[in-house]
C-alpha cells in the first residue's frame, strides 16, 4: 500500500526531472546563441571532466591544476582567485567561473548542490570538505556574523528611532520578523538569541 511519503517522493522526483529538463533546454539555447555569435562552446562540465583538469584537496580546500590551462599557468599551480566583491574563492574552467565551495560539492558528490553551500565556521575562504554543508538561504544567513551596516554591536539588533527603543528582528522565510522592542541592546540581543536558536538550531551564530 502506498503511503503519503511515497507520493511525496514521487512528486519530488518528478520536480527534479522537470528541473533537469528545463536546464538542458536552457543550456541548448545558450549554446545555439553562442554558436550564432561565434562564441566558443565548451562541453558540459561533468565530474570526470572536472577531475581531468583540476584536483581538489579535501583536507586543505585548495584547488590545483592537473593540466596547463593557458600560458603562464603551470601544472600544480593553485587554481582560482579571490572574488573580493563576494568574499569568496572562485575557480574558472571552460570559460565559466564557479564558487569554489559549490565546485567542491560537485567534485566530491558528483552532483551540484540543490541549495546553498554553507561554511560552518562562517569563513567563506575555508573550503575544506569538513567545513561545508548544504543550507537554505535562511540557514546560511543565520550562520553569518555582524555586518558592516550593524551599528548596535549586537547581531539582530537595531535602533528604532521612532519608538526610541532597541528593536530585535530575525529573518524568517525571506522576510524580517519582528521579535520585539527593548530598553537596552543587551535585552534585545538576548531575545534574538532565543529565536535564532529556535528557528535555525546548529546554524545559529550570535556574533
Amino acid at each position: 500500500m502506498r503511503t503519503l511519503r511515497d507520493d511525496q517522493a514521487d512528486t519530488l522526483a518528478r520536480l527534479r526531472a522537470d528541473a533537469e529538463k528545463l536546464e538542458r533546454r536552457r543550456r541548448q539555447k545558450r549554446e545555439y546563441n553562442h554558436r550564432r555569435a561565434g562564441v566558443k562552446v565548451y562541453p558540459e562540465l561533468t565530474p570526470d571532466r572536472l577531475k581531468a583538469f583540476l584536483r581538489y584537496d579535501a583536507f586543505t580546500g585548495n584547488w590545483t591544476w592537473l593540466v596547463q590551462p593557458r600560458k603562464g599557468i603551470n601544472i600544480g599551480d593553485v587554481a582560482g582567485r579571490l572574488n573580493a566583491t563576494h568574499g569568496r574563492w572562485e575557480v574558472g574552467i571552460d570559460g565559466r567561473r564557479y564558487s569554489a565551495s559549490r565546485l567542491a560539492w560537485f567534485y566530491m558528490t558528483g552532483a551540484w548542490p540543490e541549495r546553498e553551500v554553507d561554511h560552518k565556521d562562517a569563513n567563506s575562504l575555508n573550503n575544506k570538505w569538513k567545513n561545508l554543508r548544504i543550507a537554505t538561504r535562511g540557514q546560511n544567513e543565520a550562520n553569518k556574523g555582524l555586518t558592516r551596516r550593524n551599528t548596535s554591536g549586537f547581531k539582530g539588533v537595531s535602533w528604532d528611532r521612532s519608538r526610541q527603543l532597541w528593536k530585535a528582528q530575525i529573518g524568517c522565510g525571506g522576510r524580517p520578523r519582528l521579535i520585539g522592542r527593548f530598553k537596552s541592546p543587551e535585552e534585545a540581543h538576548a531575545a534574538y538569541a532565543v529565536e535564532l536558536q529556535r528557528f535555525y538550531g546548529q546554524f545559529a551564530r550570535l556574533a
